[in-house]
């Protein structure tokens, strides 16, 4: 009975030192990866992306000190190129209204960029290409238009949590007739002075 009881505390300790080193190793199941380090220990250097955060830290490699400068520059190149007001800007992005003016204060560098957002931001910069250059400062006004099946169907997609490429390119075709569109409202609107 005694050996027993042994067994017992020795396996839940040997399973606790397991787990234990076990997270150490592997991780709490975020991605990760290690940036290159020196070797230099009066440092103490953090990878690029720890638990799905893109961390910016004081280093000395100053690509990773641009990498939430770059996103920053990307994001308010894409809300204007697109003509997204900052409304619709952090509905599509799925973060608060102040984050958006928080992330497009360029005085400001942030210091840790979530991969969720970096995540998002790529797939709508990857996925928008394709709409007519011309027109791509209109998608923010032809998303307001309320009636448009088309408008709808394109806002579910860009505000959906999950957003996906695919989804985007296949409506592209939609959107750029819808874009073409009002542009030639727009200029007719121009010729007869209405707007």
């Amino acid at each position: 009975m005694k050996n027993q009881a042994t067994t017992k505390v020795s396996s839940s300790t040997s399973l606790s030192a397991g787990i234990l080193l076990g997270t150490l190793l592997l991780g709490t199941g975020g991605s990760s990866f290690s940036s290159a380090t020196s070797v230099d220990r009066s440092y103490n250097p953090q990878s690029a992306i720890i638990n799905n955060n893109l961390t910016i830290s004081l280093e000395k490699d100053k690509q990773q000190n641009n990498s939430a400068l770059e996103f920053q520059k990307l994001s308010l190149q894409l809300m204007e190129m697109y003509g997204f007001s900052i409304k619709q800007y952090s509905e599509i992005m799925k973060v608060t209204r102040a984050t958006i003016y928080k992330w497009h204060d360029l005085n400001t560098p942030l210091k840790k960029v979530q991969s969720k957002n970096l995540n998002r931001l790529n797939i709508l910069n990857n996925s928008l290409v394709g709409i007519h250059s011309n027109r791509k400062n209109l998608l923010g006004s032809w998303l307001k238009t309320p009636l448009d099946n088309d408008v709808l169907s394109t806002r579910e997609i860009l505000e959906s949590n999950a957003i996906n490429k695919e989804d985007i390119i296949e409506l592209l075709s939609k959107v750029n007739l819808g874009l073409k569109s009002m542009e030639m409202s727009n200029e007719l609107d121009e010729l007869l002075g209405i707007s």
